[in-house]
């Protein structure tokens, strides 16, 4: 899996009890997964791979939702307008 060491990092402490899945605020997330590069709006970019693919996701703290934007490789991530997703 592409962003398996990402995703489970938020699994295991959301499995075992010690840390909520969906933070509360952009920086928690950032703490999680260091690489993570938070660029508004509740948007986050994680990459993976040396740097080979990327996965857009934006969160909704309130409502403790995560929702995937984007996952593709860094070439189609550089003619991806992130305005518009």
């Amino acid at each position: 899996m592409i962003f398996g060491k990402s995703i489970q990092i938020l699994n295991n402490n959301y499995a075992l009890g010690t840390k909520p899945l969906i933070k509360q605020n952009p920086n928690e997330i950032k703490v999680i997964l260091g690489s993570a590069d938070l660029i508004g709006n509740g948007m986050i970019i994680l990459n993976s791979c040396g740097n080979h693919y990327r996965l857009i996701a934006q969160f909704n703290y309130e409502k403790h939702l995560v929702f995937i934007l984007f996952i593709g490789t860094h070439r189609e991530y550089d003619n991806l307008d992130i305005n518009n997703l």
